[in-house]
């Protein structure tokens, strides 16, 4: 899947899943959780700390799971 395709992806997809509340409380929770496991894995790889390199890897893939939860909630609504 070339850049252009998952934009477009993204964006057609963006008016679903972001009507339901349910959803977008898991996002206010979600994304602030990726952003800081992501940041925390940048400073992981520059501290060489593989306690912080797996605390960052288990915030973005406990965000990624909250995410994808919150819109399979709305693929049963619909």
């Amino acid at each position: 899947m070339g850049i252009g395709e998952l934009l477009r992806w993204q964006w057609e997809g963006y008016p679903k899943y972001h009507q339901s509340r349910a959803n977008l409380l898991i996002h206010i929770v979600a994304v602030p959780l990726f952003l800081l496991g992501t940041v925390a894995l940048v400073v992981a790889v520059v501290r060489l700390s593989l306690v912080l390199l797996a605390v960052a890897i288990g915030c973005i893939v406990v965000a990624v799971a909250l995410q994808g939860r919150g819109h399979r909630l709305v693929d049963c609504n619909t």
